[in-house]
């Protein structure tokens, strides 16, 4: 209620008091001056109290609001703060992805290296750093399939011994088998049977 509401419901409190003292004057329309007065207060009295109680209310709602909004805010930043590290992170992923397929073709191209030039120690090296023993290149031949194209026996025993894949077949059908008995080397073609390759 406003401040002129407060000093309506008073002049009514007034009014009743001053009605009251004259109403021994007045006799019964005194007396009825002094209840309409009395009740003028009371109502006034009344609307005061619940507008202070709805004015309480409002502004209690109004600072409810306000916090929640400042908690979204803050979560909006949060999540901002947050997503821009997952996109960060997600770039870097991307690069190291990028930068580990291109190490793992380097090391495989340096696999089809030394099995052709029969580098023992080079394959055994790029073996145990995790390069793949059935890695191939464009026409799909294997390390093995150069290890025994060249003869080098060493070379072949040993990816055959870690497992390497004595049936793979090249883009036109060519395995080590077929490789190892066009060049007419039976050691190589020993070695592959044992290691479970097909006639």
């Amino acid at each position: 209620m406003t401040s002129y509401g407060q000093y309506t419901k008073w002049g009514a409190l007034a009014l009743f008091v001053i009605i009251t003292i004259m109403a021994q004057k007045w006799g019964i329309g005194g007396a009825l001056a002094s209840f309409l007065a009395l009740a003028l207060f009371a109502t006034l009295y009344a609307m005061d109290e619940t507008a202070g109680i709805r004015a309480a209310e409002l502004q209690k709602q109004k600072e409810e609001e306000e916090k929640k909004k400042a908690a979204e805010e803050e979560q909006k930043k949060e999540q901002q703060k947050k997503g821009g590290g997952a996109l960060s992170d997600r770039s870097g992923s991307v690069e190291l992805k990028a930068s580990m397929i291109f190490d793992r073709a380097a090391d495989e191209k340096k696999l089809f290296q030394a099995a052709h030039d029969g580098d023992l120690a080079e394959v055994t090296r790029l073996v145990e750093s995790g390069t793949m023993l059935d890695a191939e290149n464009a026409n799909g031949i294997s390390p093995l399939m150069f290890a025994v194209k060249f003869g080098h026996a060493k070379v072949a025993a040993y990816l055959i011994e870690q497992g390497a894949d004595v049936n793979k077949k090249s883009k036109t059908g060519v395995t080590a088998m077929k490789i190892a008995r066009e060049a007419k080397n039976q050691e190589l073609m020993d070695l592959l049977s044992a290691g479970g390759a097909l006639d």
